[in-house]
């Protein structure tokens, strides 16, 4: 038991300097220097450190809200991926942009699109977490180095629930199925995880959440130095710059993953990701893999930018929301516990 409250105390003191939080270390016979930030006083307190499980729900949340609110353009964005996908854009969009057809189209997928999404973002902000917090037990020092390997592993890992997702949901949006339930009838649970599509996945997120996450955190870091206040409206400008830089160095891995998840959706099926990509190059050109180029910034953009910002919302808020749910749950129990002794005397 000593040994691992000793344990627990050690990590409990390593995990803020990761944080990037002003801790200082106080050196043996020196006093902390003037100006000196410390835990009792010398300006505020710090945040209170969240549970894994609440790190999960903030990111169940911000996924879901995120994803719910660019979905049409992500519907435009997938169609343009397809084989034909110039070609069922224009069908799709023949009664006017502003036509209720259009948007009964833009919108298909929707319900499977935030209902999936809430099982991803919680595993992926989750593991994220949990996977920063023992890198930064064992080597605290790290920056955007430990902000990449946690975003890979947490993407790695959520591959779990968003393979399916991608899978079910681009073959919603590109018009293969008309919902959740016929699409997962059509494709079966052992379709939800073909070899050839996770390998594409993980080649498209794994390195794509990585770079932005890494450069979400060094820039809010960049930001934290200057003195700058980090509220909502930062976070969400950091994400969108974040998000823009890594959309344009992704954009080729995420139109094969698109090409293997919806199978021969546009009339070609490819074996793997090397001949996906051979194939495209030969009967489409380079282009091909940029096409979606324009509504994959209008989506993921606004999408990374949301997600963050609602991210760091959620967890500057759920402590006290925890703490008042708790209070209206106890209160009716203390209540009745006070009526039930008043009636014995």
């Amino acid at each position: 038991m000593a040994a691992r409250g000793t344990m627990i105390a050690v990590l409990m003191l390593l995990a803020p300097a990761c944080d990037g939080r002003a801790t200082p270390l106080r050196a043996r016979g020196r006093p902390p220097r003037a100006g000196a930030l410390t835990r009792t006083g010398g300006g505020p307190p710090p945040p209170p450190r969240l549970s894994l499980r609440q790190h999960a729900l903030a990111g169940a949340f911000a996924r879901a809200v995120a994803q719910s609110c660019v979905h049409p353009l992500n519907v435009a964005k997938t169609t343009l991926q397809t084989a034909n996908g110039p070609a069922a854009l224009r069908a799709m969009t023949s009664g006017g942009l502003f036509s209720m057809a259009t948007w009964r189209h833009l919108s298909r997928g929707l319900g499977a699109q935030a209902l999936l999404s809430m099982p991803n973002g919680a595993i992926n902000f989750c593991v994220m977490e949990g996977t920063r917090r023992f890198i930064c037990s064992v080597a605290p020092r790290g920056g955007a180095l430990i902000d990449a390997t946690t975003a890979a592993a947490g993407t790695a890992v959520a591959t779990v629930v968003s393979l399916p997702q991608s899978i079910l949901n681009d073959r919603i949006m590109g018009g293969a199925h008309q919902n959740l339930v016929e699409a997962l009838r059509a494709v079966g649970w052992r379709g939800l995880y073909p070899r050839t599509a996770w390998t594409a996945a993980l080649c498209a997120k794994v390195p794509a959440y990585a770079v932005n996450w890494a450069a979400y955190q060094g820039l809010r870091r960049s930001l934290s130095r200057k003195g700058k206040k980090l509220g909502a409206r930062a976070d969400v400008l950091v994400g969108a710059c974040a998000a823009s830089a890594s959309v344009c160095l992704m954009i080729p891995l995420d139109t094969v993953k698109v090409r293997m998840t919806t199978g021969n959706l546009g009339g070609v099926a490819y074996r793997n990701v090397a001949d996906a990509i051979r194939t495209m190059l030969r009967e489409e050109g380079a282009f091909c893999f940029y096409r979606g180029l324009p509504p994959r910034l209008l989506s993921v953009v606004p999408m990374i930018a949301i997600q963050f910002a609602t991210y760091e919302f959620a967890k500057r808020r759920l402590p006290a929301l925890e703490a008042r749910l708790a209070e209206l749950v106890r209160t009716p129990v203390v209540a009745e516990a006070s009526q039930e002794k008043l009636a014995a005397i």
